[in-house]
């Protein structure tokens, strides 16, 4: 069996790091006897990862969503390496497989990571299946008119391994952290469904009436000025850009928060809870399929920032309350392990291949 694994992104993002880790796990797993491929964007932060790794890859020009330059390269790329499968990780490389596969023997399948409805389903319905990574974005699927018996969830996962260097004074050292301080992370992009405006507001309502809390926002994004704008005048707030040591980051953190409006899962959370961190977080998308609330994370509504702001507050000013839910978060995130994930994904190729 051979996968195209097609992703379009330049950047690094979860989507990202979650194929980097599938490709891992399918080097290793003892009931894939195929060859995984990637295809990918010359000069993409991927095509570097892969690189390093050592994982193969190939650098496509892919244009515009609907170019048809693009996918005749993709149709004859797949030809050429004899591939039966093309597995979509973007809605751009879905476009691109869906008029790479058509008259061709080629089966695509595609995974959805976001939780808004898909524009125009044209695309999915080219797809043998079409991978949920909640419950939540399956619903969204179903409900956007794409066959339910098409649907498949399979969570994303997570690499204890990645955190295993990690250190907390290392990385509170680097923040410039008092052992004192209270520090509160956000690992999201900068961008509108991440919703750090909401995050912002709560923020102003706590900062005074806890003079030992730092909130840190890592990550970049297009409303990278506007948040900043929106933060001057506030105290001890520091955005901290892209950063490549998010285990150093996770360990020197006390709360970390997602406040997303919209979130297809949410796999910060899992990095968090994994290192026994206490999770604040909305109830957007799958995240409430990660989170017990009050057990291992507390969840408030979205767009709400005085309730974040209550809620964010009492875990702050409370570490026994803190170190209880980071407790049963580490328990809770054994479930979220990248292995799990990839034995479905071994499942789901073998199926889709055998016409199953």
């Amino acid at each position: 069996m051979r996968v195209l694994q097609v992703d379009t992104e330049m950047g690094w993002r979860g989507g990202q790091q979650q194929l980097l880790l599938l490709l891992q796990g399918l080097q290793r797993h003892d009931r894939f006897s195929g060859e995984a491929i990637t295809v990918c964007r010359p000069g993409s932060a991927l095509a570097g990862r892969l690189r390093d790794c050592g994982l193969p890859y190939r650098e496509l020009a892919m244009g515009s969503p609907w170019s048809l330059l693009a996918a005749w390269r993709l149709r004859r790329l797949a030809q050429e390496l004899g591939a039966d499968l093309i597995h979509a990780q973007t809605a751009h490389a879905n476009n691109l497989g869906a008029l790479a596969c058509l008259g061709s023997r080629v089966h695509l399948l595609t995974s959805r990571r976001v939780d808004f409805p898909p524009r125009g389903t044209w695309k999915y319905r080219r797809c043998v299946r079409v991978v949920a990574v909640s419950q939540a974005v399956g619903g969204v699927l179903a409900a956007a008119g794409i066959p339910s018996e098409r649907i498949v969830v399979i969570r994303d996962g997570i690499d204890p391994q990645r955190f295993a260097g990690a250190e907390r004074a290392r990385g509170r050292q680097s923040l410039g952290l008092a052992d004192t301080d209270v520090a509160v992370l956000c690992i999201a992009a900068l961008e509108d469904h991440k919703d750090h405006a909401t995050l912002l507001a709560a923020w102003s309502r706590i900062a005074e009436a806890l003079p030992q809390a730092h909130l840190l926002l890592a990550g970049d994004g297009s409303l990278r000025s506007a948040l900043e704008s929106q933060a001057a005048g506030l105290p001890r707030v520091r955005f901290l850009g892209f950063r490549e040591d998010v285990a150093d980051l996770i360990a020197a953190a006390d709360v970390c928060t997602l406040t997303s409006h919209l979130e297809g899962l949410g796999s910060t959370v899992m990095d968090a809870m994994t290192c026994g961190v206490p999770v604040v977080a909305t109830r957007a998308g799958g995240i409430p399929e990660l989170i017990r609330d009050g057990e291992d994370g507390l969840l408030c509504p979205v767009r709400d920032p005085g309730q974040l702001a209550a809620v964010l507050g009492q875990v702050i000013a409370d570490p026994v309350l803190r170190h209880r839910l980071g407790v049963s978060a580490s328990q809770s995130a054994l479930s979220f392990r990248a292995a799990g994930m990839v034995d479905a994904y071994v499942d789901l190729y073998d199926r889709v291949t055998r016409g199953a």
